[in-house]
């Protein structure tokens, strides 16, 4: 393109010779008539500089300390710079030590390109991005200030020219990387493109005003975290202003930034810039995104304040979930959306270390994370069971949870009379189904059929008791963990649950050993006659035994021991009437169990916890439930081998404060009476808080000598800690950890 002056500008595909150069990739000017053009090569100049003799010894000069003219003109260089600059055009222009002198000059002809040529329409949108490339290739090859402001600025201004005539505030911010003196040229343009049309301007571009204006400040922890802050302004920027801020034109006019070259300075402003108000010379603007600044500041400060005492845990789930999933990053976000779909599809059974490993965290959460985490998923619309929030311990790597689908919009169900009697009946069944090793499916049915029929219970309640089933038959809870549970109940209540067992045991018309075997404990803890049982379960087979099942009372050891084999080769199916029986029985089962929980009514229905706020930055401890209790010493090593009797809550991650507490504390009589034990657990408590910590032979020795069980009896006190302090005295199995601050308190 050949200009009035002379000067021409060389495109990126072109190959010129200069001073018997060959110079590839263009972007420069070239004079090939000596015009009076500082940012443009000078042919015939070069040339006849190229003759003097010691050009190589000033070239290596000036590659150290480069030109020292304040303002630049390539005619001004001596003919060893020009050289050195014609031979850095002739290379890839990648070399760092090049001083900044010769990377201004050549920033001048792309400067004089963009906001000349530019402005008058010369540059199409191809040549625009070539620019674009090259400018922010330039911004990699120097660290001083003022050059890589000038390309930033530069960069701002082409962005306008090529979003000409479009409004841009229209368009998404091509934000500049460095904060100046200055909001960025191309939000000032969309601010006031908005201000004239009456327009909203969108969260995008008040988030790039508010994040590159110098003047607004910004708290520490939002330089840490910006993708994070990006996020949190944007959510709350379109909650407070819906559509987006507007703005009302002011009289100050719009110019270019400052330019490097001092000849564009005084250049004409085209009049698609020119006309538009400048909203930085207001305070309004400015204060509005300043408040909500600080706002995002404060709301995430603890997560901030979190990663800089822990920067590795950056991106974890341990870090996130002091933040509301919407922040998440999207290395959490992707599996937390995949188990929602998985679940809508139907009820997932894991363990819960896996759960976790989802998320890519070990396991270890503390109790507190654990009730964060469990909230989050009941936003995002995944229900677990057991749920940590209604009372349930501290999961464990190992246990079973069961995942499914609810509306997120729901709260914790309510744990009333109804729900806990059947929860407490379908513990007690499936306990007793998985005897043999296998639940049938007749059981199942009759077990299923009782949870939506017989109970009167809201589908809320029955999908979580749904889910309660499917993980107390991958993992049925042992005897001794329901005993204290069986122990409140009415003699009346006993009879009408052994009644509605023993249907159960009958579903599939086998009653195999093992199944007589627990009944027979069962029967037991419940108070009730032994040989009662083999006349329930011949009544039950003779008056409701399904079409093709057995009558008969079945023998105590396999007189009529029926294998697996045998059933699976004649499947039994349920009929009408049979079910119609079972349902108005355990109806009956229902309305006597509820009696029982009735007092202590006040005591369950705490007010349920809300799923965790946006920030996620308060926790909340689990909910008490008392009918969770164990008693596992009151069951004899008869009934249940000591290695099943009853497992172990682990603590949560004890304060930092706590680490250095090592001394024995005694115990006060009057604290220990509070905390509802029976003396022989009352004085293993004494002999817990004598010691920081315990090997598991030493206190195994100190519970057989009290005859206890050694997991039986941490566990009654670890649930009566954590019924009066929400944490539990001890942690760990070997050595067992004794919490020295619940056991100051016991002896204060």
């Amino acid at each position: 393109m050949l200009r009035a002056d002379g000067a021409r500008w060389i495109a990126r595909d072109r190959r010129v010779v200069v001073a018997g150069t060959t110079i590839e990739g263009g972007l420069f000017y070239l004079d090939d008539i000596g015009a009076p053009e500082p940012a443009a090569l000078d042919s015939p100049v070069v040339v006849s500089a190229l003759d003097i003799a010691d050009v190589g010894a000033v070239a290596r000069t000036d590659r150290e300390t480069g030109p020292t003219a304040a303002w630049l003109d390539y005619k001004a260089l001596s003919p060893a710079q020009r050289r050195v600059f014609i031979d850095w055009l002739a290379s890839d222009r990648r070399a760092r030590e090049i001083p900044t002198a010769y990377l201004n000059l050549y920033l001048y002809g792309l400067e004089r390109r963009v906001l000349v040529d530019g402005a008058h329409g010369a540059i199409d949108a191809a040549e625009f991005d070539t620019l674009f490339g090259e400018l922010r290739r330039l911004l990699t090859l120097s660290t001083d200030w003022a050059f890589l402001t000038h390309v930033e600025n530069l960069i701002e201004s082409a962005t306008v020219l090529r979003a000409a005539p479009t409004r841009l505030y229209r368009t998404e911010p091509i934000v500049r990387t460095t904060r100046g003196y200055q909001v960025p040229f191309s939000v000032r343009v969309a601010f006031g493109q908005a201000a004239v049309d009456d327009a909203p301007v969108s969260a995008e571009w008040a988030y790039a005003w508010a994040s590159l204006d110098s003047a607004i400040t910004r708290k520490p922890p939002l330089s840490r975290i910006p993708e994070t802050f990006r996020l949190l302004f944007t959510q709350r920027y379109r909650t407070r202003l819906h559509e987006g801020l507007r703005v009302a034109p002011n009289r100050t006019r719009l110019t270019f930034p400052e330019t490097a070259f001092p000849a564009l300075r005084e250049r004409d402003v085209p009049e698609s810039v020119g006309a538009l108000p400048d909203l930085s010379a207001v305070t309004l603007p400015r204060a509005r995104l300043q408040q909500l600044v600080n706002d995002c500041a404060t709301a995430l400060a603890p997560y901030g304040r979190y990663l800089a005492r822990n920067p590795a845990s950056n991106g974890t789930l341990d870090a996130a979930l002091l933040l509301a999933p919407a922040l998440w990053p999207e290395s959490l976000r992707k599996p937390l959306d995949a188990l929602v779909a998985t679940t809508r599809e139907g009820l997932e059974l894991t363990r819960f270390g896996d759960l976790l490993a989802t998320f890519r965290t070990p396991a270890g959460l503390s109790r507190e994370k654990i009730v964060t985490f469990v909230g989050v998923l009941g936003q995002a619309g995944v229900g677990i069971e057991p749920d940590i929030r209604t009372g349930a311990r501290t999961p464990r790597a190992e246990d079973r949870v069961a995942l499914f689908a609810i509306d997120p919009a729901t709260r914790l169900i309510d744990e009333d009379c109804a729900y806990l009697t059947a929860a407490l009946m379908i513990d007690v069944a499936a306990t007793l189904a998985m005897a043999d090793g296998e639940a049938t499916h007749p059981e199942l049915t009759l077990m299923h059929h009782q949870i939506e029929h017989a109970m009167h219970l809201s589908p809320a309640q029955q999908q979580r008791l749904k889910a309660r089933l499917a993980v107390q038959i991958s993992a049925p809870q042992p005897l001794a963990l329901l005993k204290k549970r069986l122990e409140p109940l009415s003699p009346d209540a006993r009879h009408v649950l052994a009644a509605f067992l023993v249907q159960t045991a009958n579903a599939d018309g086998t009653v195999t050993p093992p199944e007589v075997r627990l009944l027979e404990k069962i029967y037991t803890m419940l108070d009730l006659d032994t040989r009662q049982l083999y006349s329930d379960l011949h009544q039950d087979a003779s008056t409701s035994s399904p079409r093709g099942a057995r009558s008969g009372m079945p023998a105590r050891e396999g007189a009529r021991d029926r294998t697996r084999d045998d059933r699976t080769r004649a499947p039994l199916t349920l009929d009408a009437d049979r079910i119609a029986a079972l349902q108005a029985e355990t109806a009956h089962v229902s309305a006597l169990l509820a009696q029982v929980f009735a007092q202590d009514a006040d005591d369950l229905d705490t007010p349920a916890l809300d799923d965790a706020p946006d920030t996620f930055v308060d926790t909340h401890a689990a909910i008490a439930d008392s009918t969770a209790s164990v008693s596992s010493a009151a069951a004899s090593t008869d009934d249940l081998d000591t290695s099943d009797a009853v497992a172990t809550s682990r603590a949560p991650d004890a304060p930092d404060t706590l680490e250095a507490a090592d001394a024995p504390a005694s115990i006060d009589a009057g604290s220990a009476d509070r905390l509802g034990l029976d003396d022989a657990h009352l004085t293993f408590l004494r002999l817990l808080v004598t010691r920081p910590r315990w090997s598991r032979e030493d206190l195994a020795n100190a519970a057989a000598d009290l005859d206890l069980l050694l997991d039986g009896a941490i566990e009654q006190v670890n649930e009566a800690s954590l019924d009066h302090w929400d944490a539990p005295l001890t942690d760990g199995d070997d050595p067992v950890e004794i919490n020295q601050e619940l056991a100051q308190r016991l002896a204060a």
